[in-house]
Parts: C-alpha cells; structure tokens; sequence
C-alpha cells in the first residue's frame, strides 16, 4: 500500500514538474533576446506561407462640379426679354435672388434681371417682346427696365459697362419712346441702330449707324442730338462733348476704354464724390416722389369710383362729363411712371458704378495713391449702409409693388384715356363693350403741362421722329406668354445685320471684365420699433403686434387677441372667446374641453 502512494506521488511529480517546465520554456520563447528555439522549430515546418499583399485601389478621378443653370424661382414681375443667341459665359442674376449663375439658350429675363459676360470671345443677344435686338459684347453687363407694365410702354434697359450695339424697331405713333439708361445720361431712341459704350470713370460713348437719337444728362435738361454717321461722349457730371464723325467698322473702342481707365486711377476721389452725391439727390427726389404718388392715388380712387358708377348705369353723357378731370390724372400718372424709372435705373447704374470702382482698386486693376483711396472711402461711406441695408434688400419688393401699382393704372388708362383706347384698338387688347362704342376723341395734349399732385417733375413731351417713314402697321398683341413661342420667323434682311454687328464685336479688343464680389443680403435682429402717424400709433416688439389709433386699441400676441374699442372689448385666447360691452359685466369663461371627457364627468356625477 506504501508502494502505491510512493508511486502516485511520483507520478504526479513528475507530471506537474514537466507541465511547469513548458510554462516556463513559452515565457522565454516570448523573450526578444531568445528566439533562436522558435526559429529552429519553425525550420522543421517548411517554408513560410506567401502572404499576399493588399491590394491598393488607384485613386478615383474627381470630375469638376458641373456648373448647373440659374434656377428658376418663382418670379411675379413680367418677362422683358430672352437670350435668343449667346456664345462664350454669360450670367445672369435673378431679381430675387443674390448671387449669379450661369444662363442658357431662350432663358427668360424678368424685370430687374442683371446680365453679364465675362468669359473671352463671348457674345449674347437679347430678344426683347417688341422684337427689337440688343447685342452684348465681353464685358458688358445690363439689366432689364420695366415696359410692358406701362400704357404706351417700350422696352428699357440700363447698360452697366462695356459695349452694347441695339437695333430698335421703330415706334408706333401711340408708343413711348426707347430709352436707354446710364450712370451719366439718357438716350432716347424711336427706332435706329446705334452703339453704347461705358467707361470707369462713368463716361458714356454714343455712336449712331443709322437714324437719330437724343442725348440727355441725368435729369433730362441738357440735349443732344446726335444723326447718322455722328458720336458724342457725355462726362458723369453730364457735360457733353462737340459731335464728331462715327464709323463703326474702324472705331477703336479699347483705346478709348484704355484712356479713361487711367483717368479713373487719377481721380477716383472726385468720381466718387460725384457719384454718392448723386445718389444722394436722388434718394430724396424719390422720397418725394412716392409722397406725390399717394396723393395721386387717392384722388385717382375718388374719380374712378365715380366713372365706374355711370358706365354701371350705362350713361354715356356723364361719364365723358366725368373723365374730363380723370384723363389730366391719367396722364400726370404717365409721366410720374416714366420720372420714376428714370430714377431707379439711374440708382443702378451708379451704385454699379461705386462698386466696380472698389473692386478696381482691391483687385489692384488701378493703383491711386492712398490720400486718394481714404478720400473715395471717406465719400462712400455715408451711402454703402443704404445701399447694403435698404436699396438692395427691399429691391425685389420694391419692383413688385410697382409692377401690380402699374397694372391697376395701365387698366384705368385703356378704359378712360383717349390715347389709351386708341391703343386698345391697334393692340387689340380686351376691354369691355362699354368702352368699345365710345368714339374715338383725340387728345391734345397742353403744350406746358405742370403736374399738380407730384412736385419737383420737369415734363418732357414724346419726340418726334425724324428719320425714315414710319411703317403703317398694326402692332402685334403683347402677350404675357410671348416669350414661349420659340419658333421665331427671323427676317432675312435682319438676319444679316446681326451677323455684321456680331463680326464686329469679334474683331475688337475685348473689355476688362472687373467681377464685383456678390454681397449677400444682410439677417438683422428682430428688434422692436415704433411708428406714430396722424392715424394713431404701431408698436412691434418681438412676439407682440400693438396698433392705438382713434377708434380704441388692438394687440396681438402669441395665441391671443385683444380689440378694445368704444363699443367694448373682444378677448380671444385659445379655448374661450370674452365679448364685453358698455354696462355688461365679464361673464364667467369656461375652458372647452376635449369630447373624451365630458361622458367621464357625466359618469361620475351619476355614481
């Protein structure tokens, strides 16, 4: 029995000895200064597995983001034109939007559009609705005036910079003239064809190829005429030069850009001046405008509801008693119409004007010495606030009201004015039966016409054209859609003159383009403000509307309403409704309940 336990013991020796030992040998092995074993044991295993190497991708071609189109937003101001042809970038900044984008083929130009050309060799045509052309060249940037809105209207644009050649269909002898608007003068144009050009320092170049057109300053004292074959160059201050001879094949329009960029490196403290200055007046001009432009729409709701109340009646004698008065407003309105347009594409072009003038300077393009650079700063500074925090973040709106204001008055001057029925028939435009029996009257218009609601508008009358005859025709129907019709029959002769004019904008040297950094709109804090009136009073707090006026008090809050009056008092909170009276008492409000739980209350009532 000995034996065996001396056996066992041995054994199990033996074994814990051997397993220890192994232990010990792996704790070794893991050593980094003993690995002879393992490679030794390793020898006896064969050669090493090959491991097989990643595989390493090639690195994908990132393609450039493909530029995508101006995006279409929704837009309620009419369309003036398309892009009928166009070679080369050309971009397009939306009324109501704030950055550019690049266009396309047949896009559709609102009211307020600002277009732009700036890559080489690059070329746009403009189709406006009454198929007159205007020819963009590198460089050149334009936005698009209102004139579909107008009774008589004509296409407008405002031409920015660079070098435009238009070719204008003549006018009809019941439509407004063509006008064509920039920082230092007006042209007007009853039918020619005729180049454009803009310089810095705000310089307008003039040069006729067929027909005539009249040059004027700013405020449409000073004019110009300039015929066929003749230029003439118009200073921002709006000094005009001695009408010189013009041929538009030989014409050296890089020269003379070239010329009056260094004069805008050598007074670009003065041409600032001017133009803030300017924008000053103006401001006020049209402050006062607007003031006028109420009066006259007061006056014009009076007259109307009095001549809508005899065609009710179907009489014929008082009504032509009743628009007797009513056509001296309509045609005081046609005039504040155009006063107005004259100085909102005037605005533009000067604060374009401004703002290419800073984007020289920091882009190094015009080197002024620093006395200079802190005297323009010094004159840009009182106007920069109001046109970063007013003209550009209310212009969109601004356009917009003006276009419905347009269209209510454009609807009166068809009915009501003689020139406007007229026009009723050659457009063919619909009105009622009313209207279509009344004999056509001819307006003579007093030669020294002085508006009485708007003060401070020198009345110019339509010019008279004096080129070629006038072709005798009906004007086509102006449509709103008209710029859907893609299938455009051009005409051969047409055809060819703009072939010519786009030869020739090839051959010359293109304009610097100066790209002015887009400023987006500016999110102010909603604070509070008070406005007081002759009517009474607003307060606008955040999250609170109160009015005062003569008739009691309203205020508005956030799930509530409050109307105190002479009458009494009206609460509305969500859930209850309270009207008190004079010599009522405040009836006891009870919360409306949910319709779950009124069966519950009656249960419980009956246990």
């Amino acid at each position: 029995m000995k034996t065996k336990i001396i056996a066992l013991s041995v054994i199990t020796a033996f074994f814990a000895f051997s397993c220890g030992g192994k232990k010990e040998e792996k704790n070794e092995a893991s050593k980094p200064g003993e690995m002879k074993a393992q490679v030794a044991s390793k020898k006896h295993m064969g050669p090493p597995k090959k491991v097989e190497e990643p595989k390493v991708e090639e690195p994908k071609k990132v393609e450039p983001p493909k530029e995508e189109p101006v995006k279409i937003v929704k837009n309620a101001l009419p369309v003036e034109a398309t892009i009928f042809e166009m070679e080369g970038t050309v971009e397009v900044k939306k009324a109501n939007t704030e950055v550019f984008g690049p266009a396309t083929k047949d896009l559709a130009l609102n009211v307020g559009d600002h277009v732009r050309l700036t890559g080489e060799n690059t070329i746009a045509k403009l189709r406006l609705w009454d198929e007159s052309t205007v020819v963009l060249g590198t460089g050149s940037e334009v936005v698009i005036n209102p004139g579909a809105d107008l009774a008589d209207g004509s296409p407008s644009i405002t031409v920015l910079s660079g070098t435009t050649s238009l070719a204008i269909e003549p006018r009809s002898e019941d439509q407004s003239v063509f006008r064509v608007y920039t920082p230092s003068a007006i042209l007007s144009v009853l039918g020619t064809e005729f180049d454009v050009g803009i310089a810095d320092t705000g310089s307008v170049k003039v040069g006729v190829e067929e027909g005539l057109v009249e040059v004027a300053d700013q405020e449409g004292v000073k004019k110009v005429e300039v015929p066929k074959g003749k230029q003439v160059e118009v200073a921002l201050d709006g000094k005009a030069t001695a009408v010189a001879a013009y041929n538009p094949e030989t014409e050296d329009w890089s020269k003379w850009y070239e010329s009056k960029t260094k004069e805008a490196e050598q007074k670009i403290d003065a041409l600032a001046k001017t133009t803030s200055d300017k924008l000053e007046a103006m401001k006020k001009q049209m402050a006062q405008l607007e003031e006028g432009i109420k009066k006259l729409d007061s006056k014009a709701n009076e007259m109307d509801t009095k001549v809508n109340a005899a065609v009710t009646k179907n009489d014929v004698a008082t009504y032509n008693k009743e628009t007797k008065p009513y056509q001296d407003v309509l045609e005081e309105k046609q005039v504040t119409t155009y006063e107005e347009q004259r100085l909102t594409a005037m605005m533009a072009a000067n604060v374009y004007l401004l703002r290419r003038l800073q984007a020289m300077v920091k882009a190094g393009i015009i080197k002024p010495s620093e006395a200079r650079v802190k005297l323009m700063q010094a004159s840009v500074a009182p106007v920069t606030k109001w046109i970063d925090d007013d003209y550009q973040a209310k212009r969109y709106n601004r356009l917009l009201r003006r276009h419905r204001l347009n269209q209510r008055w454009k609807t009166r001057y068809y009915r009501h004015h003689p020139r406007g029925r007229k026009y009723v028939k050659t457009h063919r435009v619909a009105v009622p039966a009313f209207y279509k029996k009344l004999p056509t009257v001819k307006y003579v218009r007093p030669k020294r016409f002085k508006p009485k609601y708007v003060t401070g508008i020198r009345y110019t009358p339509n010019h008279r054209y004096r080129g070629k005859a006038r072709p005798k025709r009906v004007s086509p129907k102006h449509s709103r859609n008209w710029y859907r019709n893609k299938t455009v029959k051009v005409d051969p002769r047409k055809a060819k003159k703009y072939d010519r004019i786009r030869k020739r904008m090839k051959r010359r040297a293109p304009r610097r383009v100066v790209i002015i950094p887009d400023r987006p709109r500016r999110m102010r804090h909603n604070r509070g403000h008070v406005k007081v009136g002759p009517n009474g009073a607003k307060v606008h707090v955040p999250g609170a509307r109160i009015k005062v006026g003569p008739n009691g008090a309203k205020v508005r809050v956030p799930g509530a309403r409050i109307k105190v009056g002479p009458n009494g008092a009206k609460v509305r909170v969500p859930g209850a409704r309270v009207m008190v009276g004079p010599g009522k008492r405040v009836p006891r409000v009870r919360p409306r309940l949910h319709p779950m739980v009124r069966p519950m209350r009656r249960v419980m009532r009956n246990m």
